[in-house]
């Protein structure tokens, strides 16, 4: 059961739509191995009116994002989000850095901002914010660096696609 779990893995990850052989992750991602796996609750999130927190932008687009180890306790270190502008990624968060293992803890629920095996971790309250609908779809990765026991670094990552319509 095991071996087939860690192929179906193999072949999930494989043929995602963000093959890191095929685009231009940053470095600091590009170069790590995977060990966390990173979903979104929809693989397309369309925009609705923002109501709550207008001065980041007119219009949100919403999804929970659940994150889990693939088998190893890891503590994350840093996670943000890149957007796609001109054919490479640019990191883009509203603290204008990445977060951190304190914010990760607040937003995931997770203690310490640890990954335990078996366990999943979710913020449900993900988003993205701009202040026009745009006339063409948004890119946007969601990525996350954990550390294991012996301080080395993993990573896992998933795209989302933003529509520019309201829902």
């Amino acid at each position: 059961m095991k071996y087939f779990l860690l192929l179906s893995l193999t072949l999930l990850i494989g043929c995602s739509d963000l093959d890191r052989k095929t685009i231009n992750l940053p470095e600091k991602i590009r170069n790590l191995p995977v060990g966390i796996e990173v979903k979104h609750s929809v693989d397309t999130a369309y925009a609705s009116l923002n109501d709550t927190l207008s001065r980041w932008g007119k219009y949100k687009w919403s999804y929970a994002t659940t994150v889990s180890t693939m088998d190893k306790e890891l503590r994350i270190i840093e996670f943000g989000g890149l957007i796609e502008e001109n054919n490479s990624w640019v990191e883009r968060t509203i603290r204008s850095r990445p977060f951190n293992n304190r914010e990760f803890e607040k937003w995931y629920g997770a203690p310490d901002g640890v990954l335990k095996t078996g366990k999943e971790y979710t913020d449900n309250n993900n988003w993205s914010m701009s202040n026009n609908l745009g006339n063409r779809e948004s890119k946007v990765v969601w990525y996350f660096i954990g550390v294991d026991k012996e301080g080395k670094k993993f990573v896992g990552y998933e795209l989302i696609t933003n529509k520019p319509e309201l829902k």
